[in-house]
């Protein structure tokens, strides 16, 4: 049957059921927003409008998301559904970051291969390796797809990047071509940071990722012979680096003493001196002589294990090495002041060998073991030596000490290997020439926090040289072709150019742009006509990822969406991928343009003990199974809600259950309340709306409060979605639902809605639509964190004719006509309020129940105060359940005498030896003196023997004189004071709100909704007086439990005894039972 509504195309809200069951309604709402091609229905909308362009930090398919991951795309999914909602036309694609080191070990661990990279490609070649990395891709892509899904991520995973594809990597190599011809991208020798494991050499960037651990390490000292007779006492925690030894480095101005150590001189720092005698267990003798370190420089030594090192010792016959240089970098106040250099394994080493045209040494293979040239270390990994030769240099008499030490060193982002600096050739983009620029961009960017911006700006004032190539296999592959014969290189920035400078195209003309395949193509040397070769080498992979802004567009797309508007990684992106999107589009552009205008960092989800998740703690929590066990809405809310997204979160499960589950349960059942309630008076959502409840005058100065309170609401949780300040946002939120919401305006309207009277209705359809009206704009406001009960809401609830139509994002903001503030009126029914706090405490101290009637209220208050407490009594009597209330400003005319009392303690702490005078001479203020003193905040002059003192209000305590008949308190400059006596009536009241209460839980308890009306409500166990005091008071009862009939007795009768339910009454059992 059609009702007369429906015709008219509005149609009554759905009943919601009493329990919301979270995980049915999610698969529900994903089906909706396919079914209703949500995305054409965008495009539609916003036809005409610009573009706002976004680029996905990719994440790398090398395993499963974890938790933190899901905090961070549900932060994106945010920034959208809020862009989105406030009219902004987003193209929010997905990307996958395929290639690189991280996706090439998995691979390698899921063939089974242990060894190393050239012991792994002997088992499987090249071309297996490289299908093994792209089955990882997709294995772990339906993973990442599937966990986007569940968590409601809107982005567009059918037109993804994927940053192996070779029309990415064609664009990615439009970096490497504008870096070619603008100078910045060349060849370079220099040590760089090597992970012995993963066999290849990392960037600072990289180095900064893996981070710092406390490892443990040797502490060794030992002594070299100088050309004059003394001897240098070195320090070093990598004895391997004995092996490169080729000079030692004394600081300029740094004084040095010469001391006598049995028959020996050895020379040390004097900063050290003393220290080196505790930790030596060495007593040195008489100073010879103190020199500056400038002074020592030129001196020879003898390498104490030169003999044994074939290759240093050729080395050392040219006279070039092992002897004293001074050098600003060393640093006198650790070791002992004298550093032995190993320029093929340390960068400041390596700085002042090429700076002073030293040979460098650099006996090591690329798995980091010692070649032929090292002599008797010859095939020992480098950390493997470690022993070796501290055993060698005790034999030979030059070893002083050698102990353990724990310090901070650096490891490998990727297999948590300790790194090692090596000497190696690799490819770098100079962009120390460009740090102007970079820093000029850098510093347009909104980064919300100060914390993560500083920290950005400050590597960025580094800016070293950028390593961009690597010894790996799967990557984009650097397109330089080198000449066997002359050197001649040879770029080939496209497949096209490639296609015309091939000699021979063995995999045809549609080669993949990877290797083995591109390695197998052969160019001819323009120079001397030899064969060339592509230099061996791929990527870094944060150039792969960081090229996306030009590499996953077309040119027309980079010009129109770049720089973006809002993106947004982990805190250790400061140095990956916001670091290298930054600097390749300085690179590409040639101007100080940063890709994207702002960008939030993230902080990183820990355990619920504050501790990094970890496997090998075990406290890693799997995204996939989190989303699949829990409500995504609650946990999304409670990543959101926890803390500021900068900040590190201890995820704890229990917790999320707590506050978080109260404001989506809260918001739900606010909603069931509407549905039930409202159609007892017809209400309609589309035709009972606020403008109608403007228009007939209906709203009372509650609902205005409501729509007011609601208004700044609104303009807290906008800016906190727009500055990023996301748990403010939800803070504001849950204050609002939770406490204005339903502990207030429901609170303080229920009473009208319970009189059903027809001269009422349009008064309580009035009610209905403010609240229906604050509740679409709730749900919508919250849509952005909690999108599946937002959208089940809006659709079950305000939709109407359109519901399961019209997703809520279509819709969007701005709608509703655009609410007030009254901030007069905010302050008046917040003075309600406290009155009702303090009433409260007065009542807990008193041990009057809530639900009791009182005679009458006393308030005391400023002047203002009162004011607005004397406009508002009827709403301050219904606050606090009394009948009378009385308001004042004259402290002679409230009930109860209080006190300002000097508290001794405090007097004390202020005023020291000055206590016993002051407190001699100061009096306890009563009544108006109190009152003034307490109204203005300012102390108490007095005048002592040693002068005059103001005693700060502080100093004192606030008492009550003790009253038989009334109980006071006091909150925030507003004294309240209840009448404790209470007469036969007042009982008789308390009573039946005891009894309401008891029957309303039994209704709840046994599946009846607040709308039906019960045939019978009984109550059996109470005494003679109490049945005497409630008997006139039945029809008010009936009212309160919606029941025909009311029975009162003394003995349970007329019932089986299954039907009663024990319940207790001042402690003793009543029976309750409803039909």
């Amino acid at each position: 049957m059609v009702t007369k509504l429906e015709k008219e195309g509005t149609i009554r809200p759905h009943s919601l059921s009493p329990n919301y069951d979270w995980k049915d309604v999610e698969p529900r709402v994903r089906a909706f927003a396919d079914s209703s091609n949500l995305r054409e229905r965008l495009r539609k909308k916003f036809s005409g409008r610009r573009e706002v362009g976004y680029v996905e930090g990719p994440p790398t398919l090398n395993g499963d998301p974890h938790i933190g991951h899901v905090r961070g795309r549900l932060m994106k999914d945010l920034w959208y559904r809020y862009s989105t909602l406030s009219g902004k036309k987003i193209v929010f694609r997905g990307g996958w970051d395929t290639q690189g080191l991280p996706v090439e070990l998995q691979a390698e661990k899921e063939l089974g291969l242990t060894g190393n990279k050239w012991e792994n490609l002997k088992k499987v070649g090249e071309e297996k390796l490289v299908e093994a990395c792209k089955r990882l891709i997709k294995k772990y892509e339906s993973s990442w797809v599937e966990a986007d899904k569940l968590l409601g991520l809107l982005i567009d995973h059918e037109r993804a990047y994927k940053t192996y594809r070779d029309e990415y990597i064609e664009r990615e190599w439009k970096y490497l071509e504008t870096a070619w011809k603008g100078g910045l991208l060349g060849e370079g020798i220099k040590v760089v940071a090597y992970c012995p494991s993963c066999l290849t050499s990392l960037s600072h960037a990289e180095v900064a990722l893996g981070g710092y651990e406390p490892l443990d390490d040797p502490s060794l000292y030992y002594k070299v012979k100088a050309e004059d007779g003394s001897y240098l006492l070195i320090w070093t925690t990598m004895p391997f680096t004995v092996v490169t030894d080729e000079v030692v480095a004394v600081k300029p101005d740094a004084k040095y003493l010469r001391v006598r150590v049995g028959e020996e001189t050895w020379v040390v720092g004097a900063e050290r001196k003393d220290a080196l005698e505790k930790e030596l267990g060495i007593k040195f003798g008489q100073v010879v002589k103190e020199v500056k370190g400038s002074e020592l420089e030129g001196l020879q030594y003898t390498h104490p294990l030169l003999d044994i090192i074939p290759g240093l010792m050729r080395l050392a016959a040219s006279g070039q090495i092992h002897r004293v240089v001074a050098e600003d970098f060393v640093d006198t106040s650790t070791g002992t002041g004298v550093v032995h250099l190993s320029p093929a394994n340390g960068e400041d080493d390596y700085l002042v060998a090429t700076r002073r045209k030293i040979p460098i040494f650099s006996p090591l293979d690329d798995e980091a073991h010692f070649t032929e040239e090292a002599g008797k270390f010859r095939g020992l990994f480098v950390r493997d030596a470690d022993s070796l030769v501290s055993s060698l240099l005790k034999e030979r008499g030059q070893l002083v000490y050698e102990g353990r030490i724990v310090h901070d060193y650096p490891v490998c982002w990727r297999s948590g290997h300790r790194l090692l600096w090596v000497v190696r050739r690799e490819y770098f983009y100079w962009i120390d020439r460009l740090k102007k620029k970079i820093l000029e961009a850098a510093e347009d960017v909104e980064y919300f926090f100060d914390s993560p911006k500083n920290r950005f700006l400050e590597f960025l004032r580094e800016s070293p040289p950028w390593g961009i190539t690597r010894e790996r296999i799967w990557g984009t592959p650097l397109p330089i072709w080198v000449c066997s014969e002359c050197g001649e290189k040879t770029p080939a920035f496209s497949r096209r150019r490639i296609l015309e400078l091939a000699t021979n195209l063995p995999d045809g003309r549609d080669f993949e742009l990877h290797r083995p395949w591109i390695d197998r193509i052969v160019f001819k040397c323009p120079k001397c006509a030899s064969t060339m070769h592509r230099e061996p080498f791929v990527l870094d992979t944060w150039h792969n990822s960081g090229s996306a802004p030009y590499s996953s567009f077309t040119d027309q797309e980079y010009r129109r969406l770049i720089p973006t508007e809002f993106l947004t990684e982990g805190i250790d992106q400061t140095r990956g991928w916001a670091y290298t999107l930054l600097v390749l589009n300085v690179i590409l552009s040639g101007k100080p343009l940063s890709p994207y205008r702002s960008f939030l960092f993230q902080g990183h989800v820990l355990d619920a003990e504050g501790r990094k998740m970890s496997k090998s703690i075990g406290n890693v929590v799997d995204g996939l199974q989190a989303l699949r066990e829990y409500s995504v809405d609650l946990l999304r809310l409670y990543l959101l809600w926890k803390s500021s997204p900068i900040d590190p979160l201890s995820l704890d499960v229990k917790e999320m259950s707590g506050r978080p589950y109260q404001v989506l349960n809260t918001l739900y059942h606010i909603h069931v309340y509407l549905t039930q309630n409202g159609p007892l008076d017809r209400y309609v959502p589309q035709r009972h709306t606020l403008a109608w409840a403007r228009r007939s005058r209906r709203l009372s100065r509650v609902d205005r409060w409501i729509l007011s309170v609601l208004a700044g609401v609104e303009k807290e949780v906008h800016a906190g979605y727009r500055e990023g300040r996301y748990n403010e946002a939800c803070k504001a939120i849950e204050q609002f639902v939770i406490e204005t919401l339903s502990q207030n305006y429901v609170r303080m309207t229920r009473g009208e809605l319970w009189d059903d009277s027809a001269e009422t209705r349009e008064r309580r359809l009035a009610i209905f639509a403010t609240l229906g009206h604050v509740l679409e704009r709730v749900d919508l406001l919250l849509h952005p964190v909690s999108p599946y009960l937002t959208e089940y809401l809006h659709q079950e609830v305000f939709a109407g004719k359109g519901s399961w139509k019209i997703p809520l994002l279509v819709n969007g903001y701005g709608r509703g006509e655009p609410l007030r503030r009254e901030k007069k009126l905010e302050e008046t029914v917040a003075a309600a309020i406290l009155v009702e706090n303090c009433c409260n405490s007065a009542r807990v101290k008193a041990k009057l129940k809530r639900r009791w009637p009182l005679r009458a209220m006393y308030v005391l208050a400023p002047k203002r105060t009162a004011e607005d407490l004397s406009s508002t009594k009827a709403l301050v009597s219904t606050l606090c359940n009394v009948k009378v209330v009385r308001v004042t400003t004259r402290p002679e005319e409230f009930p109860v005498t209080f006190m300002l009392v000097p508290n001794p303690a405090r007097v004390g702490a202020a005023f020291k030896e000055k206590t016993r005078d002051v407190l001699q001479t100061l009096k306890t203020l009563r009544g108006v003196d109190a009152w003034r003193t307490y109204l203005a905040g300012s102390g108490v002059k007095l005048r002592i023997p040693s002068g005059p003192v103001e005693v700060p209000l502080s100093a004192f305590d606030l008492k009550f004189d003790k009253d038989e008949n009334f109980e006071a308190v006091e909150k925030e400059g507003v004294f309240v004071a209840i009448e404790r006596t209470r007469d036969e009536r007042l009982v008789a009241e308390g009573l039946e709100r005891d009894v309401a209460r008891r029957l309303q839980a039994l209704r709840k308890a046994r599946g009846f909704s607040p709308t039906d009306l019960l045939k019978r409500a009984s109550v059996a166990g109470l005494q003679e007086d109490e049945i005497a005091l409630l008997t006139p008071l039945k029809k008010e009862l009936s009212f309160l439990v919606r029941a025909r009939e009311i029975q009162l007795s003394t003995q349970k009768k007329g019932r089986r005894d299954d039907d009663w339910f024990e319940d207790e009454l001042d402690g003793r059992p009543i029976y309750l039972s409803v039909s």
